[in-house]
């Protein structure tokens, strides 16, 4: 079964409870690691490194307590760091209500999700979390095991084609490509409306957007 690894604050409980509620119903794993009074270091390091390892993302919480709180951002980076060496996607989420507080950067990332606190974006970080289950992949797969095993090649590549049709990953958010010009960056954005004004995770580049048009004059 997939799962996701989830960087965060134990402190954060809103917004732990919307991504549990998230997760389910996904046929995905959530795993959080919450170690905040120590640094990482020994054991509890190799733990985290062991399921990142196994996860197919690493989801990044961001918030104000994370800000205000040395530990957990040392934690924080250190995951981030593991996500990287092991090239994990990384997926850093800050609420919308918390734009421009946050200074904590993230050297290496995918995706960036400005997300509020309602249905619709619960229902939209389920899709993300939706769109990484690799049971679909494994059915095709186990399909094309039978069909090698009853018909050899020729049956594996047909009901491989044809198990494409059954077994189906949920489409993954697009959003909107953006690259930083101030570091370079590229990464997708995720914003609940295409006229909020963003940061990069990466250097904190003042505010951008995603037309020219919207720039304050």
């Amino acid at each position: 079964m997939a799962q996701i690894f989830i960087s965060h604050s134990k402190r954060d409980e809103d917004i732990k409870n919307l991504f549990l509620r998230a997760f389910r119903g996904t046929g995905v794993t959530d795993v959080y690691r919450e170690y905040e009074n120590a640094p990482p270091s020994g054991v509890k390091a190799e733990d985290i490194a062991r399921d990142i390892e196994f996860s197919s993302a690493v989801f990044v919480l961001l918030s104000e307590t994370v800000e205000s709180l040395p530990h957990t951002r040392d934690w924080i980076l250190f995951e981030c760091g593991v996500a990287a060496a092991k090239q994990k996607p990384v997926w850093v989420f800050e609420p919308h209500g918390s734009f421009g507080r946050i200074t904590v950067a993230i050297p290496r990332f995918d995706h960036y999700v400005r997300f509020n606190d309602n249905d619709i974006w619960l229902q939209y970080v389920h899709q993300i979390v939706a769109s990484h289950n690799d049971n679909p992949m494994l059915a095709r797969l186990a399909s094309a095991a039978l069909g090698g095993l009853l018909w050899g090649w020729g049956g594996a590549i047909g009901l491989f084609l044809a198990s494409q049709l059954l077994f189906r990953p949920a489409e993954r958010p697009v959003g909107y490509s953006r690259s930083c010009p101030s570091c370079g960056r590229i990464f997708v954005v995720h914003l609940p409306y295409e006229t909020d004004a963003f940061r990069c995770p990466n250097c904190r580049f003042q505010n951008l957007y995603l037309s020219p048009e919207l720039v304050p004059q």
